[in-house]
């Protein structure tokens, strides 16, 4: 069979994941949405141009016009949010409303869970909701589903990731190649895991390690940030006695950054400025942002390492799963495009052929981690295991 699908947001995310549909999705149609049209535009003849695919269209709609979207959603079997988190909601009830099966990039655990509180609806329309399709929250979740699977008695489940430079540039020694808040999002709040069999609040920028990794990467800093491990610390409560995610950065990040935070940058609260109100956060925006952002010709590295912990056979056995992918020259997908935008759209082609069961899903229910290193590995990232 072939399908139709739509991807909402035509940027970064989006357009890897439209790529990945167009050669593994079993496209009937695929739409590029965006009501940026100038960028629509772009995107699909850097998609034809890669796929030599001719069934990709196009549409400018502002996805907060809920009757727009709604009608378009008719004829979609499956649509991917690319757009920021704060959308995912109200686009997941569109879906519901239009019997359209829905996957997203996430990001932030409290939209997530008002997500799946539309489990019965979602249910009772026959469709497939599933959030936080991401890198992490996402595939780094589906990585410690295979682990877990692969101990007779799991304990303890470790989990690091992050993107970076392949080539840093001082003072920042970071690349931002997803949406700027997005990442503020992951540096705000605090996140939920696992800890002596218990669910704890942790605070994001605490508990800083540092972590060995080969050349070229070497040692890198970790620390808490939010909405890595999504919904997984309820799923496996009662199973797990540990379940964390921390994020990788170069030396020197969490320093830089824990200022910002300390100095109340990251907070959403209006501040007056020469009589003017402007949210602290869209100051560090307008700043920090065009600094950090990555320019044509950047290149990247994607990680993921996840460490498992338990008895196979009786045995105390440890056992890590890693992935460190890199841009790729080919197609000029970075490699955080890669993990990301590929993870929504395996998940996709999944709910498409009817591999997920319907309801609003948390996703380490919704698809098994085996499945999902069969379908990155099938694309040609490797998976190391050891």
């Amino acid at each position: 069979m072939h399908y139709n699908y739509a991807i909402l947001g035509s940027g970064r995310q989006g357009t890897a994941a439209a790529y990945d549909l167009l050669l593994y999705g079993n496209c009937k149609s695929l739409w590029l949405v965006d009501q940026n049209s100038r960028q629509v535009e772009s995107a699909r003849k850097r998609l034809q141009k890669l796929t030599n695919n001719s069934s990709i269209q196009t549409r400018a709609i502002d996805i907060r016009d809920r009757q727009k979207l709604s009608e378009f959603l008719q004829e979609i079997d499956v649509c991917i949010s690319a757009v920021p988190f704060y959308f995912n909601l109200e686009i997941t009830k569109a879906a519901i409303a239009t019997q359209t099966s829905m996957c997203d990039l996430g990001g932030n655990t409290a939209i997530v869970y008002q997500q799946l509180a539309l489990h019965e609806e979602a249910r009772k329309a026959e469709v497939s909701i599933v959030p936080d399709c991401g890198m992490s929250p996402g595939l780094a979740n589906n990585l410690a589903a295979y682990l877990i699977s692969k101990f007779d008695q799991p304990e303890e489940i470790y989990i690091w990731d992050g993107g970076l430079p392949q080539n840093p540039r001082p003072p920042w020694n970071y690349l931002l190649t997803f949406n700027f808040e997005g990442l503020i999002n992951e540096y705000y709040g605090t996140t939920e895991f696992i800890r002596q069999g218990k669910i704890v609040e942790i605070p994001a920028f605490t508990e800083y390690e540092l972590v060995p990794f080969e050349e070229p990467l070497g040692e890198l800093e970790a620390f808490v940030t939010t909405g890595g491990t999504s919904t997984a610390p309820r799923t496996y409560l009662g199973r797990l006695q540990t379940y964390q995610n921390k994020t990788l950065r170069y030396p020197g990040h969490f320093h830089q950054w824990n200022v910002f935070k300390q100095a109340g940058f990251f907070e959403t609260e209006p501040v007056k400025v020469n009589g003017n109100e402007y949210r602290p956060r869209d100051l560090l925006l307008a700043v920090v942002e065009p600094q950090i952002r990555a320019r044509p010709g950047d290149k990247d590295f994607a990680i993921i390492r996840v460490k498992g912990l338990g008895k196979i056979k009786n045995q105390k056995t440890e056992l890590f799963l890693e992935i460190i992918d890199r841009y790729d020259e080919d197609t000029g997908f970075t490699a955080m495009e890669r993990l990301t935008g590929w993870h929504a759209a395996i998940v996709a082609g999944m709910i498409a052929r009817g591999e997920v069961t319907t309801g609003a899903i948390p996703l380490e229910k919704a698809v098994s981690g085996e499945r999902i290193v069969q379908e990155i590995r099938k694309r040609g990232i490797a998976v190391k295991e050891y």
